[in-house]
């Protein structure tokens, strides 16, 4: 009887187990392209903060060229990165250079920079940090 009830609710939660699991990778399944696309939108707004995009006329997330490795340590950065040209009708405006600096009370903050191609600095935008409020 006791093997009986403990082989019934084996059954009862491998059951339970497989249709949790199903309804998960259908759950990814089903939200992966939307999750995707928010994370692309919010990549872009935060450029787009920097560079308006009444000054270029081309996707800053796709115009990008890799961070060259001498410049990864001048930057703070671990393992390179991409800077994101901006153009107006094929020709380069600015630049958004990803950067991080250490130096944050709870942890690393990171930052994109915008540079003109004029020299000026176009922005600075903190993307990610552990610091609390004040």
């Amino acid at each position: 009887m006791i093997l009986q009830s403990i082989r019934f609710n084996a059954i009862l939660l491998a059951i339970f187990a497989l249709i949790t699991a199903i309804v998960l990778a259908s759950t990814d399944a089903l939200t992966r392209d939307r999750i995707a696309e928010s994370e692309r939108e919010a990549a872009q707004r935060k450029l787009l903060e920097i560079i308006p995009i009444e000054r270029h006329n081309n996707d800053l997330l796709m115009d990008v060229q890799p961070i060259p490795e001498q410049f990864w340590d001048s930057l703070g950065l671990k393992k390179g990165g991409n800077i994101h040209i901006a153009r107006q009708d094929g020709l380069p405006v600015a630049a958004i250079i990803p950067t991080l600096t250490r130096d944050g009370y709870s942890g690393d903050i990171a930052m994109i920079i915008g540079i003109n191609f004029d020299g000026t600095i176009a922005g600075v935008r903190v993307t990610k940090h552990r610091e609390t409020p004040g």
